[in-house]
C-alpha cells in the first residue's frame, strides 16, 4: 500500500494507524477524512480506472496512481475496532477498564470536552507528541463507540503500559507462572540453521532462567581466563532479557505469540577481582574470538556496557578504543571478517550532587563518554528518558524525550575526533522528591531477566541507564540482521542511525535548524536520534531508500601516493513527480558507513600519522551544477581535504551540518533540505576518499601495499515529503523496472 498517499495534509486528510491483519499479508489502513474531502479519493479511484501514464518515450506506462489504488482490497467505513492498534487482543466491547486514547494533534481540546458530557473519566496528565495527544481514560470500548464525534478525535487506541512493579513486586511464585506462560508464547523460527546472534561481553549470564535457556546454548556460555561464566552480580543476565526480548514488561503484559529469531551467546570478562584496565583492549578482542570459534559463520553485533569512567579523554583514542577499532575493522589489515561492535555511552558518577535538577543536564553535558566509547567503528549508545510515571510525592528528573539523567555525552570532545553518541535508546528515568534525595524507582526502570532465580525463586528485576539502552540496541541490530542476512556490519550500523529519529524534546532543546553550531550541539547530546527499530526495517525494504554496499580502493601508486576512485551514484528518484511539487519542502537523508584501520601512536594525530587508515566523504550534485562541474568540484574538494585549505563548495547552506562537520569520525550522516524542484535537479550523489594514514605511508613505494588495499563502504540515501500525498513509488520502480503487483 502507498501509504504516504493516504495521508494528505493540505486537505485534512490524515492517516491514523495502520495494523496487520491475522493472515500476516494484509494490511488496514484507517484514515480520517473531513467532510468534503471524499472526492479526493473518488478523483483517484476515477483516473485510476480511465487515464494512464507516460512513459520517457512517450509510450503508454500504467494506469494512474496504481501504487496507491491497485492493492486496495476493499473500502468501508471505520469501526471502533479498526483503531486498536495493540498487539494484544481487543477486550469484549462491554469491559470497563482504562484505555490509552492517542488523538489527533488538532482535536485533543474537543475531545476533552466530549468525554466529559459522557461522563467518562480520564486520568490526570497527558503526553505530547509531534502530531498525537495521549490520554488515559475509563470506559468500555462500546462507550466509546457511542458518539461519531468522539471517534472523530481518535488516532488510536491501545492498552496503558502496565507498570514495571505489577511484574517485580509479584511474590516468586507468581512471578514463576507468568514466565512459564510468556515461554509457553515464544516462537522459535528455524528457517536459519545459524541465526543472528548477540554476543554480552559482560559478568556472565545464568542461562538456566525459564526465559533464557531456549536461546542460548550451553555452547555459547564463556568466560575469560579460568572464570566460571556464571553470573554472580547481576549485570549480564539482566543484559540478557533486555537483548532478547526488550523490556520484559511489555511482552509479559501481552497474550499472542512472541517471534524472536536471534540468539545470545556471553563471555563473561568481569571476574570475582577487577582486571587491570589497560589489560581491557586485549580481553575484549579475546571474548569475541571465543565466541567466533563456537559459531565462525554466524552474524553477531558484539553489545558491551563494560567502560571505564576514570580515563581522562577528549574524545582521543586509547588502547582499548583502538583495539574495539580493529577488532570490528577485522584485524590488522583487515584480514579477518568485519564485526558490529554496540557501546554504552557510560553512566555519570552516581552521587546525590550530579542528580539533582539544578545540575540537569548541566552534569551531563560536562562528564565524557566513558572509554571505550570514543572508538570510531563502535556504535556508540547514549540514553534518553522513555517514561515520566513517578510515584507520589517524587518528580521525574528528566523529561520524557530528553536526556536521561544518568548519560554520558560527547559535548566538549575537540572535533577532530568523532561524533558520540551514535545514536540513544530508551534507559529508563530517575526520580527525585525535590530535597535532594534519589530514586531509580521501580515504575522509572525496565523489566528484564534476574540472575537470582534459582536462589530466591523471583524471575524478573529492573535496569535502566546506558546499559539499557545499549542491550535495547542490540537486539535491533540483530533483528535487521535476522531480516536482512546479506547486509554486511557496516550497513546494519549505518541503518540504525539513518532511521533513527529525534524527539520533540531534543529538538526543542537545541533548535538544530537554526544553526550548523546548534545541530552540532544536538548531536553531541543524543547522537542521531532514538534508534527506531520499526522504521530501519522498514527502509530496508523501502524502494525509495537507497542502499549501496560497495568496495573502493581509496588510493594509488603513481611515482607517490595520490587518491583514487570516486564513486557516481545516479539517484532514481521520479524527476517528473518532483518537478510538479514545485517549491514543496523535502529532504534526502544521505548515510555514509565503513570501518577505519586505527592507528593509535600519539605522535599528533597529522600527516602520515594520522589514527584512520583511510576517510571516505560524501556529497550531492547541485541544483545549477552539471555533471562534470559537480565532479571537478568533488575532485578539488577531495585535493583541498589532504592540503589542509578547505572551503565551503556546494549546497553546504542547505544540509544541517555540511561538510565540515559531517567527516568526524567513520560514519558520516546528513540531512539536505530545499525544494522538490531543487532535489529533481540535484541527481547525483559522489562517494570519494580523503586523506589517511595508508596514503601518506605508502608514498614511499617500499610501503605500496598500503595505496593498493580496498575497503568496503554502506551508502543509504533516502528523500521524503512529509507534508503531501505524492506517488514516489510507482515512478521508481518504472525506472528499475519493478514490477508492480495488483490483488
Amino acid at each position: 500500500m502507498a501509504l504516504k498517499s493516504l495521508d494528505v495534509a493540505s486537505k485534512g486528510i490524515e492517516l491514523l494507524a495502520v495494523r496487520t491483519n491475522d493472515d500476516g499479508d494484509t494490511l488496514t489502513a484507517t484514515v480520517f477524512i473531513p467532510n468534503g474531502a471524499l472526492t479526493h479519493f473518488e478523483e483517484k479511484f476515477e483516473q485510476y480506472a480511465t487515464e494512464m501514464t507516460k512513459k520517457r518515450d512517450g509510450s503508454e506506462g500504467n494506469p494512474k496512481n496504481q501504487a496507491l489504488v491497485a492493492p486496495i482490497e476493499v473500502v468501508r467505513s471505520a469501526v471502533i475496532a479498526d483503531l486498536w492498534t495493540d498487539t494484544a487482543d481487543m477486550p469484549p466491547g462491554d469491559e470497563v477498564r482504562w484505555y490509552e486514547v492517542w488523538l489527533r494533534k488538532g482535536a485533543a481540546e474537543g475531545f476533552q470536552q466530549l468525554v466529559g458530557e459522557l461522563e467518562i473519566e480520564v486520568a490526570q496528565g497527558k503526553l505530547e507528541f509531534l502530531d498525537r495527544v495521549v490520554s488515559v481514560v475509563q470506559c468500555s470500548l462500546d462507550r466509546l463507540a457511542e458518539s461519531f464525534d468522539v471517534l472523530d478525535c481518535v488516532a488510536e487506541i491501545r492498552n496503558p503500559p502496565v507498570a514495571s512493579s505489577f511484574f517485580v513486586d509479584m511474590d516468586a511464585p507468581e512471578q514463576a507462572r507468568w514466565a512459564a506462560e510468556l515461554r509457553k508464547r515464544l516462537q522459535l523460527p528455524n528457517n536459519s540453521a545459524n541465526p543472528p546472534r548477540v554476543c554480552l561481553l559482560d559478568t556472565g549470564v545464568n542461562r538456566a532462567h525459564t526465559l533464557l535457556e531456549p536461546l542460548i546454548a550451553p555452547a555459547h556460555v564463556h568466560a575469560y581466563g579460568s572464570w566460571q561464566p556464571a553470573d554472580q552480580d547481576g549485570h549480564g543476565t539482566g543484559m540478557a532479557g533486555l537483548a532478547l526480548y526488550g523490556d520484559l514488561a511489555v511482552p509479559l503484559a501481552q497474550n499472542g505469540p512472541v517471534r524472536i529469531e536471534h540468539r545470545l551467546e556471553s563471555v563473561r570478562v568481569i571476574g570475582p577481582a577487577p582486571n587491570d584496565p589497560k589489560n581491557y583492549g586485549a580481553i575484549t578482542q579475546w571474548s569475541v574470538a571465543r565466541a567466533e570459534v563456537a559459531a565462525p559463520h554466524a552474524q553477531r553485533a558484539v553489545c558491551m556496557a563494560v567502560s571505564d569512567p576514570n580515563i581522562a579523554h577528549s574524545g582521543e583514542p586509547t588502547a582499548w578504543s583502538a583495539a574495539v577499532d580493529q577488532l570490528a575493522f577485522g584485524g590488522e589489515g583487515g584480514e579477518a571478517p568485519k564485526r558490529l561492535v554496540i557501546l554504552a555511552a557510560g553512566n555519570l558518577h552516581e552521587s546525590a550532587a550530579n542528580l539533582q535538577p539544578a545540575n540537569y543536564p548541566s552534569a551531563n553535558h560536562t562528564s565524557s563518554i566513558h572509554d571505550p566509547g570514543q572508538a570510531w567503528n563502535a556504535l556508540t549508545v547514549g540514553a534518553y528518558a522513555d517514561r515520566d510515571n513517578a510515584p507520589s510525592g517524587w518528580q521525574p528528573l528528566a523529561q520524557r524525550g530528553s536526556l536521561h539523567p544518568n548519560s554520558t555525552t560527547g559535548m566538549g570532545w575537540d572535533k577532530k575526533w568523532p561524533l558520540k553518541p551514535d545514536v540513544v535508546m530508551a534507559g529508563g528515568n530517575v526520580a527525585h522528591n525535590g530535597s535532594g534525595a534519589v530514586n531509580d524507582h521501580v515504575d522509572l526502570q525496565l523489566v528484564t531477566t534476574s540472575h537470582q532465580f534459582a536462589k530466591t525463586g523471583r524471575q524478573f528485576t529492573t535496569f535502566g541507564d546506558t546499559s539499557a539502552a545499549c542491550a535495547l540496541t542490540a537486539r535491533a541490530a540483530a533483528s535487521l540482521m535476522a531480516a536482512n542476512p546479506n547486509y554486511w556490519p557496516e550497513t546494519i550500523r549505518g541503518l540504525l542511525v539513518h532511521t533513527a529519529e529525534w524527539t520533540p524534546q531534543m529538538i526543542g532543546e537545541f533548535n538544530p535548524w537554526q544553526s550548523k553550531q546548534r545541530a552540532w550541539n544536538l548531536l553531541q547530546a543524543y547522537g542521531y536520534g532514538v534508534c527506531n527499530e520499526t522504521r530501519a526495517h522498514w527502509s530496508s525494504r523501502n524502494a525509495l531508500t537507497l542502499v549501496a554496499q560497495e568496495e573502493i580502493q581509496p588510493y594509488k601508486f603513481d611515482g607517490g601516493s595520490k587518491s583514487n576512485h570516486m564513486h557516481l551514484y545516479a539517484l532514481p528518484w521520479p524527476e517528473v513527480a518532483l518537478r510538479a511539487l514545485t517549491e514543496t519542502e523535502v529532504r534526502m537523508r544521505v548515510t555514509l558507513s565503513y570501518f577505519i584501520e586505527p592507528q593509535p601512536n600519539r605522535r599528533g594525530f597529522t600527516s602520515r600519522y594520522q589514527y584512520a587508515s583511510h576517510a571516505l566523504r560524501f556529497d550531492a550534485k547541485t541544483p545549477t551544477e552539471s555533471l562534470n562541474t559537480f565532479q571537478k568540484r568533488i575532485n578539488t574538494q577531495a585535493r583541498e581535504d589532504v592540503e589542509g585549505k578547505r572551503k565551503q563548495r556546494g549546497d553546504y547552506k542547505k544540509w544541517l551540518l555540511g561538510p565540515d562537520y559531517r567527516k568526524r569520525g567513520s560514519l558520516h550522516s546528513d540531512i539536505w533540505t530545499g525544494s522538490a524542484a531543487d532535489l529533481a535537479a540535484c541527481g547525483f550523489v559522489a562517494v570519494y576518499p580523503a586523506i589517511g594514514w595508508w596514503r601518506e605511508r605508502g608514498a614511499a613505494k617500499k610501503n605500496r601495499d598500503y595505496v593498493d588495499r580496498k575497503v568496503r563502504y554502506s551508502l543509504l540515501v533516502s528523500i521524503e515529503a512529509p507534508e503531501q500525498a505524492i506517488d514516489l513509488y510507482t515512478p521508481v520502480a518504472n525506472a528499475l523496472g519493478i514490477p508492480l503487483a495488483a490483488n
